[in-house]
Parts: structure tokens; C-alpha cells; sequence
């Protein structure tokens, strides 16, 4: 399973581009488990994860990912995610 979401990681890292939901969630699921969508819609992400209780980019280790057009989330927040999964994986 982690190796299928390295591959994943490292796919977003070189293309840029949006990830479908589809392809996001395992790698929430592995990550930050217990996320959850926004109240009454599939539009947007909520992530915690107590490890970015103390980085100034994530409020109190919470941070959000918004959906667009029911489907993709753009490649900005993805790098977002990059990000904090860098700092999970250092404080591992």
C-alpha cells in the first residue's frame, strides 16, 4: 500500500496538474485518517493530522483542500499536501 502511495506522491510532484478525488483519498486515507468531506457537500477536504499542531502554514495542525468542479482538486493544493505530508514524514 505505501509503495502505491509514494508512486502517487511522486506522479503529482513531476506533472502538475489536478488530482481527481478518486486518486487523492487513498493517499488522505494513509495520511490523515479520520479526514472528512465539508459539511453537506463533497467540495472540500478537512484535514488534521497533530503533527502540524505547531507549523504556522496549518491552523492548530487543520488545513482544508477545496474540490472544483465536483472531481479535481487543483495541483496548488495538492502541492499544499506535498507539503504537509513532508513534514509528517520528518516527524515520523
Amino acid at each position: 500500500m505505501m509503495g502505491d502511495i509514494e508512486k502517487r506522491i511522486e506522479k503529482w510532484r513531476s506533472s502538475k496538474q489536478p488530482v481527481s478525488k478518486k486518486d487523492l483519498e487513498p493517499v488522505l486515507n494513509y495520511y490523515f485518517p479520520g479526514w472528512k468531506s465539508g459539511k453537506g457537500t463533497s467540495h472540500l477536504y478537512k484535514l488534521y493530522h497533530e503533527k502540524l499542531i505547531n507549523n504556522t502554514d496549518y491552523f492548530y495542525g487543520h488545513f482544508t483542500i477545496p474540490v472544483t468542479g465536483g472531481n479535481k482538486v487543483k495541483y496548488i493544493y495538492i502541492k499544499q499536501l506535498i507539503k504537509a505530508i513532508e513534514i509528517i514524514e520528518t516527524k515520523f
